[in-house]
């Protein structure tokens, strides 16, 4: 038998009781949602459970939001609810018994996957929370957040997996990183500005001043003091200058390419459509 009636078969027969005391016929699972599996909702003792109460865990558990997938111990999927379908891409009949390592980014053998995934849960007895990469039926890549616990059931173990594709957010956050990242670089750019002024201004005010001074004075009127004090001027304007050329030097290397600006402006436009 496939997995999946395996699973079935471990499910308890529910009978409504008579007010007569004698059992009425079973619920017939034709009223039942097909991927509701009577077992998950366990009535106190001596209470029946009703149709309209599987439907109604019916309507949870594929109303959910999160992806729900119950594994068996070869890492193959038993049970999904649709919110895992629609996050897949697949048909329900696609994913069912089929190994959940197939929809890895990275794919692992099944006996990999019991050793890192349902053995670690087995012993571990708690849920445990990790992040993986997986391709859709449309080739998507994505991140999913899961939160995984081990669940036997009678003399079978499970491991019962909720999942939440957090892609978009992570892609947001980066957003986000790249926003506040921009904003530094508006401020060192306004603040390098500042860094060109001001030296740039003083080197212009010292050049008229000299220009000035010596405009009409010939050569051989100026004394060896008085030369080495204009040589020393000279000096301090090639020093303003180079500190301008450095400044405006790392002002270049932040090019378009090396920032991503395209990149980051495409996902954006992408995620607001």
């Amino acid at each position: 038998k496939s997995p999946q009636a395996r699973f079935n078969d471990t499910m308890p027969k529910q009978h409504h009781t008579s007010t007569a005391g004698s059992p009425s016929p079973p619920v017939s699972r034709s009223t039942i949602s097909p991927v509701i599996v009577s077992g998950f909702l366990a009535p106190a003792p001596g209470e029946p459970i009703f149709s309209g109460q599987l439907d109604l865990l019916a309507y949870m558990v594929n109303h959910i939001g999160d992806e729900l997938m119950l594994i068996d111990q070869e890492g193959r999927v038993v049970f999904v609810n649709e919110a895992a379908v629609r996050g897949l891409g697949y048909s329900r009949k696609e994913i069912l018994n089929r190994a959940v390592s197939d929809f890895f980014e990275k794919r692992i053998s099944a006996n990999h996957w019991k050793q890192k995934y349902f053995e670690v849960l087995q012993k571990g007895k708690q849920p445990v929370s990790y992040r993986i990469r997986r391709i859709t039926k449309g080739g998507e890549h994505q991140t999913i957040d899961v939160t995984a616990v081990y669940m036997p059931y009678k003399s079978e173990g499970y491991v019962l997996s909720v999942g939440r594709d957090v892609t978009q957010q992570l892609q947001i956050e980066e957003l986000m990183h790249e926003s506040q990242k921009m904003e530094a670089i508006q401020y060192f750019v306004s603040g390098t500005t500042q860094e060109l002024k001001f030296p740039l201004l003083a080197v212009i005010k010292r050049i008229a001043s000299l220009e000035k001074k010596y405009q009409t004075r010939g050569f051989e009127y100026i004394g060896y003091k008085e030369f080495m004090g204009i040589i020393a001027a000279l000096g301090d304007i090639h020093q303003q200058i180079s500190r301008c050329y450095n400044t405006i030097s790392r002002l270049t290397r932040l090019n378009k390419k090396r920032l991503k600006f395209e990149e980051k402006a495409e996902l954006l436009l992408r995620l607001k459509k």
